[in-house]
């Protein structure tokens, strides 16, 4: 079981199991912790108030409206107001949502959550796009798909290369498309 606890005011993480494999997580709503928060991890975040206008080039927040305008070409780090805990056997991988990759052309950059991780969550937003991108507070924004992990040990072996693979596959050392028709 995976189990969440809330740090900001935000929506429940959603997830239909039945029907789909990521757990939504969406943008905080647009309190003072949380601007403080955004701002702690944005350092070239320009704050702006009722009619204030964003720098030109700078990603910013209107804390009027609750709206983040991410500069084009530019990447932002949004908490997710969750902390989580789960069996040692899983990661949670976070995956594009769809609208958001292809309408705003918005894709995600750190990706991983470790069991051993306690601190809150973060969606690493890039603007991939040559136009400010708008995420209002209460978007869904990235999903996480659970995903089962080896727990196995890894060894490094000091021997020679030649007695290292005693088998020849049908790939051996062929890489980019070598699996593929010639």
């Amino acid at each position: 079981m995976i189990k969440f606890i809330k740090v900001l005011d935000v929506k429940d993480p959603e997830r239909d199991p039945l029907e789909n494999a990521g757990i939504d997580f969406y943008v905080p709503n647009n309190t003072e912790v949380f601007v403080k928060a955004l701002q702690e991890k944005n350092q070239d975040l320009v704050i702006c108030g009722k009619n204030e206008e964003a720098v030109d080039g700078c990603s910013c927040f209107h804390t009027d409206t609750g709206i983040i305008y991410i500069a084009p070409h530019k990447d932002i780090i949004i908490p997710t107001g969750i902390k989580s805990k789960f069996n040692p056997s899983l990661a949670l991988i976070a995956n594009n949502k769809s609208g958001i990759a292809t309408k705003k052309k918005l894709v995600f950059g750190a990706s991983v959550i470790d069991t051993s991780y306690q601190g809150e969550w973060h969606a690493h937003l890039i603007n991939t796009s040559n136009k400010y991108q708008v995420v209002e507070c209460g978007t869904k924004v990235i999903q996480f798909i659970p995903h089962v992990i080896s727990t196995e040990s890894i060894e490094v072996l000091d021997i020679p290369e030649k007695d290292f693979y005693t088998e020849k596959t049908s790939r051996g050392d062929g890489w980019q498309g070598s699996t593929g028709l010639k």
